[in-house]
């Protein structure tokens, strides 16, 4: 076993032998190239990155004005509803009391003709009282002034 790990140690010399300096100047000039390819991509990544960045800062920034237009527009028509709303409930109200006002005027109406007509009554009443005491108090004088019987 010693000796296969003996044989893998001379090919291992062998090839690096075979290594030249040209070859050694090739494999940098390689790498060389490779890193050049690696750094224009970088330079294109970060180019579209930005470029990404920009449009969606531009597609945040519109999104933005088109919620503010919205938000002022709901704004808008709640308070178009609300002023409505209040509209109808002064109109209601101004209805309601109309037909409150109307109906204790009504009222002031018939309490009055009524006490004006029980005003009446109480005046026959007590004509009629008078009469019938004045006629009692004749027959009264007329029974004493004759006398019994």
């Amino acid at each position: 076993m010693a000796e296969a790990h003996d044989s893998d140690s001379v090919e291992e010399v062998q090839l690096m032998a075979e290594w030249t300096d040209e070859r050694m100047d090739d494999l940098a000039a390689n790498m060389t190239a490779g890193f050049d390819r690696t750094d224009r991509a970088i330079g294109e990544l970060r180019g579209e990155i930005s470029t990404l960045r920009t449009d969606l800062e531009r597609e945040i920034k519109g999104v933005r004005a088109e919620m503010k237009a919205d938000n002022a527009s709901l704004r808008g028509e709640f308070k178009a509803g609300i002023d409505g709303l209040r509209a109808d409930m002064s109109t209601g109200i101004d209805g309601l009391r109309a037909e409150m006002n109307a109906g204790i005027d009504g009222l002031r109406a018939e309490v009055k003709a009524d006490l004006g007509a029980l005003n009446a009554m109480m005046f026959r009443f007590c004509i009629a009282a008078i009469l019938v005491m004045g006629g009692l108090a004749t027959a009264l004088v007329g029974v004493l002034a004759v006398g019994p019987g």
